[in-house]
């Protein structure tokens, strides 16, 4: 009976998630002053909506590149978000090599401009996937959550699930890379389940790629 009024301090009604949900924080690529409301269309440029593949990015520089924390209202479709999924406890990455790329910053009203506290190849990954498919909108929760409010991380722990099946982009970021062309093709074959078939030849490679995959601290995470 102990144990189940402690739980029950925790309990987080759905109606309540939900609306926690709508107070959710993203880091922008672009100001909305600067191209107008954020949205995931890759349409022809127009005054209402530019095209944001082609633009120079104000924010963005040689030597740094600038995350801006905004909330959701900047979103025209609120499904236009990329959701990243990763491990905290991840190791540096050995074949992440940030020395050719500008640093990333997150700036936040309240805390100002600030060097990344997600890895560097997970941000740099989240941006790179985040431009190819023209979203400006990233959520990462090291980033996205207030990590100094006790009662805001008990919320999106709760919500977790809601975030990223809101998401039309929600993806996890592993520390497996591929390191030759016969190891893409191979995962890029068994991706299409429906047309996979399988070349006697790629035995040893498709063993190599899913004993790679399946040993990913991701999927054994608590």
């Amino acid at each position: 009976m102990r144990q189940m009024v402690k739980i029950a301090k925790h309990a987080f009604l759905r109606s309540d998630s939900r609306e926690w949900m709508s107070l959710l924080r993203f880091l922008v690529r672009e100001q909305p002053e600067d191209t107008g409301k954020l949205d995931s269309s890759n349409q022809n440029e127009s005054p209402e909506r530019p095209d944001l593949s082609t633009r120079s990015l104000p924010n963005i520089g040689p030597d740094r590149t600038v995350l801006k924390v905004m909330d959701g209202s900047i979103l025209v479709d609120p499904a236009a978000y990329v959701a990243i999924s990763y491990c905290w406890n991840r190791e540096k990455i050995h074949w992440f090599d940030a020395g050719d790329e500008p640093a990333i910053e997150v700036c936040n009203e309240e805390a100002g401009t600030r060097l990344g506290t997600v890895p560097p190849d997970v941000l740099s990954r989240a941006m790179t996937y985040s431009k190819s498919r023209d979203i400006n909108a990233i959520w990462i929760d090291q980033e996205c959550i207030n990590q100094n409010d006790p009662a805001e991380k008990e919320a999106a722990i709760q919500a977790m699930d809601l975030i990223y099946q809101g998401s039309d982009h929600p993806i996890a970021i592993l520390e497996f890379c591929f390191e030759t062309q016969a190891e893409l093709d191979v995962f890029v074959s068994i991706a299409d389940v429906q047309s996979f078939e399988l070349d006697p030849t790629q035995i040893e490679t498709l063993g190599g790629v899913l004993g790679a995959l399946v040993s990913e601290q991701w999927f054994s995470r608590p």
